[in-house]
């Protein structure tokens, strides 16, 4: 989800979607309460597969905060939020993305700025 905002290019602070922190943030309380149930999921590749980088599902409340970071997305809503962005590492390998292109135009060898 995160990395299609910023294919999408509307991942920045003055993005078009409004409360972007706040439903961001509120997606950071799911892994807390995965971690506590025990439930994890193993580390997938991204791609390109040649990179070698991989991401944990179970984590991505570390990727909310990495993504907040690289945009200066201001991250609010529940009482502690802080306490979750301080506690989480936001030195996690973030997917490369290609820029959105015309899908007419790329058929045609075109690209679209």
């Amino acid at each position: 989800m995160l990395s299609r905002l910023e294919r999408e290019q509307v991942f920045s602070k003055d993005s078009e979607i409004q409360n972007l922190g706040l439903i961001t943030a509120l997606f950071m309380g799911i892994p807390d309460n995965m971690r506590l149930e025990g439930l994890s999921s193993p580390k997938e590749l991204l791609a390109p597969k040649t990179a070698k980088k991989y991401w944990c599902p179970a984590e991505y409340d570390n990727y909310i905060v990495a993504y907040a970071r690289k945009y200066d997305i201001k991250l609010l809503g529940p009482s502690d939020i802080d306490e979750r962005v301080a506690k989480a590492d936001s030195d996690v390998n973030l997917p490369e993305v290609a820029p959105k292109t015309d899908k007419k135009a790329d058929l045609l060898g075109l690209q679209m700025l």
